[in-house]
């Protein structure tokens, strides 16, 4: 049995910010809820949209919405029955990425919707451009207590 209630798994599955991942007993099965972004007629203003997908770790596959596309309340009774009936468990919660430049030593950062850069950005009065080694993109784990989560 999980410690969330379905209040604390709307306002999780609802925060654009946040990418989490949950995962089966014995890791076979995972689910990972996403913020799409879609840039639209105006791309300085792009729409965000929730998402998810379940990869199958047995047969090597993924499949983006399996159970239709993304609803909160559909995804809180979904979510709520694997935590506390499958012996599903919040694996991590992540809400950016960071890859330094090797060149000009330069912290990128991004939203979990933001692409990363093929090549670095940084102007100080000279753009660096080095291409960025996209192996060492790091994922910024949520600094949120999540007393959920497991240790």
């Amino acid at each position: 049995m999980t410690n969330l209630n379905k209040s604390d798994l709307r306002d999780l599955l609802a925060n654009l910010r946040l990418k989490f991942f949950v995962k089966s007993e014995k890791g076979d099965y995972e689910f990972e809820y996403y913020t799409d972004r879609f840039l639209g007629d105006d791309p300085e203003n792009p729409t965000l949209t929730r998402a998810y997908k379940m990869v199958d770790r047995v047969r090597a596959s993924s499949f983006k919405s399996p159970w239709d596309e993304f609803n909160l309340e559909k995804q809180v009774a979904i979510l709520s029955t694997l935590l506390d009936d499958g012996r599903y468990k919040i694996d991590r919660v992540v809400r950016g990425w960071r890859i330094k430049c090797t060149e000009c030593e330069k912290e990128l950062c991004g939203e979990i919707w933001d692409p990363v850069p093929a090549r670095c950005p940084h102007d100080s009065g000279k753009t660096c451009n080095a291409k960025l080694n996209l192996e060492k993109v790091e994922e910024i784990e949520s600094s949120l207590s999540w007393p959920f989560l497991s240790t």
